[in-house]
């Protein structure tokens, strides 16, 4: 059993590579923007994000337990939501293995300004320099 972790700024092609391995492996892909627009029209709210993190928790542990590997592809950026699919990974016994997406903040805002729903520029960046950016930066 397996989580595999895709981890990246948004248009960096997670989704994009999460739906060819898993069509190529059978591996089940589970999304928390997905389960956001399953559960509130894909609004995002602080008090909707527990349940969201709890229904993608419960997801992949019953994936797993059906037999099947599973391909989180939300950005995962936050070390918080590692450490939280550790847990998930050690409480199911599954392994958990980290994919980092190697793209250029350029591309992925080209990327993302093509994109029917755009995160924007904005957003990216700020992504960006909380969690990749060079520590001591100063931009």
């Amino acid at each position: 059993m397996k989580i595999h972790v895709l981890r990246g700024l948004p248009a960096s092609g997670k989704t994009t590579f999460a739906r060819k391995f898993c069509k190529k492996t059978g591996a089940k892909r589970i999304n928390k923007d997905d389960l956001r627009a399953m559960l509130d029209d894909g609004k995002y709210s602080l008090e909707n994000e527990t349940l969201v993190l709890k229904a993608r928790n419960f997801l992949a542990a019953v994936i797993l337990h059906e037999g099947f590997d599973v391909v989180i592809d939300d950005t995962n950026l936050n070390p918080r939501h590692l450490e939280g699919l550790q847990e998930l990974a050690e409480e199911v016994g599954a392994e958990l293995l980290v994919m980092d997406m190697d793209v250029s903040l350029d591309e992925c805002i080209r990327r993302d300004s093509l994109r029917e729903k755009p995160v924007g520029e904005q957003a990216i960046r700020e992504m960006h320099q909380k969690h990749l950016a060079p520590k001591g930066n100063g931009r």
